[in-house]
């Protein structure tokens, strides 16, 4: 295979890995190792990666031949030490097109994915605040995407499949979530249960780097759109968000998983701390200024004068201008808030209040009561407080509050409270929870199933006592053969060790 039989990107690895200057020294595996790094370097998939080393091979032969398995293998080694999509030393192939040529070429755009903010294969930052609501907002995201329906009511979206890949949530809360939002928006689950594909990383975490591997497993245009929430967890050891040259090379590798997927990345991102009001568009966000830069679409939620709502802005790049507008937050998604003027920003940080009643236009903010409470976060499935607690904070009640609702809900009977020992955190539903089989119960069980256990393996086994073990198996026992002797009391004359004097004792004695 020659160079111009290979598409444009493997002919670019391929005119890289011929100016390599290695030597043979013996079987060709350093220079074999060479070139599969700069397969991963151009972002080029397993068959990609194959089809050019074999050109390559053609060319500059091997000292012997290598197999394909023994190829995946050094491709594999290679991933390890070689970033995806970043390649160190590409040159321009020959004489690069006329503007002729790209006319011809490329008539149109990309194809959109979201009207008027994000074309295929581009990159979108979407900053907020932390705690007001960006989780939700990705939860949001994604079933726009999945149905098809518009973004914030204006932006019309493409349908197609989703993933999202969340390492901040537990897979329980992100259900949970996911749920909350298809009911507010009205969309049935049906409607989007295959269209979403969620991978959660809490506990599991991987860096953007790591994810190269990952991502060559699925084929180009599988998944259109990919959301990473949150950025800032997926930075690799020691880089550091605010270091222009780390965070432009991460933002080369997202464009290069972009391009090899066909899809569009929008990545969940925090502002910095403090107020915001007084920055431009592309300066709201934490770390470094080429977070800003290098993406396609910038996104951002400020802080409205009027309480529980945000500006949305935008810098674009592939589209026209966007109009400022006001988003209002009610939980668990954002609705347009025309209404209000997005040049009111608020002065002070997002999410602090004066000490003083806020009044809306409508009237006083609503107060939480147990019953809403319920009514917003509890359910017959059973949930573990810490999720209850997330879901909770980022509507803006703080910790203590959520557990005042929560006590004061289960003092009133709305909800359920159950623990599995004292020492075990505790869930909570709407409905009662199945009741547990005591200890007695699970030793009855036991000594059922195997009744030539002993006492003290059946104490071991489930965690008790052994002379609890030894009252059930004798309560068990149909003729009476294992239960104590009846006893008597009798008194004895037992004399003092210290006078001589003898004095009368109870001791028992076995009628037996």
């Amino acid at each position: 295979m020659t160079l111009s039989e290979l598409p444009d990107r493997q002919q670019r690895c391929l005119a890289v890995m011929q100016r390599m200057q290695l030597v043979d020294h013996t079987d060709g595996s350093h220079r074999l190792y060479a070139a599969c790094c700069r397969a991963i370097e151009h972002g080029l998939d397993d068959r990609e990666a194959i089809s050019c080393l074999r050109a390559y091979q053609c060319q500059q032969p091997f000292p012997r031949s290598w197999s394909d398995a023994e190829i995946f293998q050094r491709l594999r080694d290679a991933e390890q030490v070689c970033p995806r999509g970043n390649p160190s030393s590409s040159a321009p192939l020959a004489e690069p097109p006329t503007i002729g040529d790209l006319l011809l070429e490329c008539p149109t755009l990309r194809p959109p994915v979201i009207q008027g903010l994000l074309r295929q294969g581009e990159t979108m930052n979407l900053i907020a605040s932390p705690k007001t609501g960006k989780s939700w907002l990705a939860a949001d995201l994604a079933l726009m995407f999945a149905t098809g329906q518009p973004l914030f009511h204006t932006f019309a979206t493409v349908p197609g499949k989703v993933l999202l890949i969340d390492n901040e949530l537990h897979r329980e809360t992100i259900a949970f979530r996911m749920a909350k939002v298809a009911d507010a928006r009205s969309i049935a689950v049906p409607e989007f249960a295959s269209q979403i594909h969620v991978e959660s990383l809490r506990g599991r975490l991987l860096d953007l780097p790591a994810l190269a591997s990952w991502f060559a497993r699925f084929p180009r245009g599988k998944f259109p759109v990919v959301i990473i929430d949150s950025l800032y967890r997926m930075l690799p050891p020691e880089t550091d968000e605010n270091d222009n040259a780390a965070m432009c090379r991460l933002y080369n590798l997202i464009d290069a998983y972009a391009d090899q997927l066909g899809a569009a990345f929008i990545l969940v991102h925090h502002t910095s701390k403090g107020n915001q009001s007084g920055k431009g568009v592309t300066d709201v966000g934490s770390g470094a200024g080429s977070i800003s830069r290098a993406t396609d679409s910038h996104l951002i939620l400020r802080p409205h004068a009027e309480p529980n709502c945000a500006v949305l802005e935008a810098a674009v790049r592939s589209w026209p201008p966007v109009e400022p507008r006001v988003l209002r937050w009610t939980f668990p998604v954002w609705t347009p808030a025309d209404e209000l003027d997005p040049q009111q920003l608020r002065i002070d940080p997002f999410g602090q209040r004066s000490k003083k009643a806020v009044e809306t236009k409508e009237g006083p903010v609503a107060k939480w009561t147990p019953e809403l409470f319920v009514e917003t976060f509890l359910s017959e499935t059973c949930q573990p407080g810490d999720d209850i607690l997330d879901a909770a904070e980022d509507t803006g009640l703080s910790e203590r509050q959520t557990r005042k609702l929560l006590r004061a809900a289960v003092r009133k009977g709305l909800i359920h409270q159950h623990r599995e020992a004292a020492n075990q955190p505790a869930e909570y539903a709407t409905g009662p929870f199945p009741a547990s089989p005591s200890r007695q119960d699970r030793i009855t069980a036991l000594l059922a199933a195997e009744p030539e256990l002993s006492n003290r393996e059946a104490a071991r086994r489930l965690d008790v006592s052994h002379t609890l073990v030894q009252r059930v198996r004798r309560q068990l026992d149909p003729g009476g053969n294992c239960r104590p002797a009846p006893v008597e009391t009798v008194c004895e004359s037992v004399p003092n060790v210290e006078t001589g004097v003898s004095s009368l004792f109870p001791v028992s004695k076995s009628l037996a």
